[in-house]
């Protein structure tokens, strides 16, 4: 099979279908409740972070695209990297995580730094327009994942590189496994659902992530595998509230109608089977990631 050219139409006469189910995702509880855990979640990503900003090459002076950008560590991240020089825009469809993300970026003495809600898998970015797209978790959720990339693969400039990181499978992050294991036992499974489908764990498939990237129009493609930790010094109560309220948990609380009984019950779960995790300064939990690179050849 042809790879199409990036700057083809994808699919022409076709309306593109944007993310509507993650946009309410996102600008609704589930949003909010990641503006309001913001500082455990950079706490626990840091390492994972560090990963992802290590990769990252450009010049110093180059432009920048965060997707996904939540509240907006990974762009300070970038901004510590590359100075002020760069120019970073981070995009996300959570108008809560933007809000703090500015509100993060006033209170830092970066200025080169701006937000951008808007849905990047139907968002008309100019062409051949950044140096570096990066991305911490947030490219997992696309409706159309090849057509979001192909957008992202025009927005690069030629030879420009895109970086990111995601999840791998459920069962390798106690992160997910835990919580889901805990919610579970006291609900009851349930509905299996798609893998592939918008969420965390969408592109634990290499293989699917390489086809995605390949049709998308970039090459130079590099996937792997990655063991960390998630470190933390958060307390076990701290560390449940935040697993339950974050994760595979709250999904099946809501398709089974979930008291506050099981809620308790669950965190009470979670707060124990993490105990093994536990270290002098709070936890040390591994984390299996997949990490990835892809370059706009063309």
């Amino acid at each position: 099979m042809t790879k199409p050219d990036a700057d083809a139409d994808f699919d022409s006469g076709r309306k593109l279908r944007n993310n509507d189910g993650q946009i309410e995702f996102w600008n609704t509880g589930p949003g909010k409740n990641w503006a309001r855990y913001q500082a455990g979640l950079d706490a626990c990503f840091s390492n994972i972070n560090a990963r992802l900003i290590e990769r990252c090459e450009m010049k110093d002076d180059g432009v920048i695209l965060d997707v996904g950008c939540g509240t907006g560590a990974t762009s300070l991240a970038l901004a510590g990297k590359f100075g002020h020089q760069a120019q970073i825009t981070g995009v996300d469809v959570s108008k809560p995580l933007l809000d703090y993300a500015t509100q993060r970026i006033e209170s830092s003495h970066y200025t080169n730094i701006r937000f951008l809600q808007a849905d990047v898998q139907t968002h008309v970015f100019k062409q051949h327009s950044f140096d570096l797209i990066a991305s911490r978790f947030g490219v997992m959720f696309f409706t159309e994942p090849t057509v979001a990339f192909k957008n992202l693969a025009i927005a690069l400039k030629p030879d420009a590189k895109l970086n990111f990181v995601s999840w791998s499978t459920v069962d390798s992050n106690p992160w997910f496994s835990i919580p889901r294991d805990a919610a579970v036992d006291r609900l009851g499974k349930g509905v299996a659902g798609d893998p592939r489908a918008p969420g965390p764990t969408a592109f634990a498939d290499m293989d699917y992530v390489h086809d995605i990237l390949s049709h998308a129009g970039l090459g130079d493609i590099s996937i792997e595998v990655e063991n960390l930790t998630i470190e933390t010094t958060l307390k076990p109560a701290e560390m449940a509230e935040l697993a339950c309220n974050l994760g595979p948990a709250v999904r099946l609380m809501k398709e089974k109608g979930g008291s506050e009984a099981d809620a308790r019950h669950i965190r009470a779960a979670v707060s124990q089977q993490l105990g093994p995790f536990k270290t002098r300064l709070g936890f040390s939990i591994p984390a299996s990631i997949v990490v990835v690179s892809a370059r706009r050849t063309r």
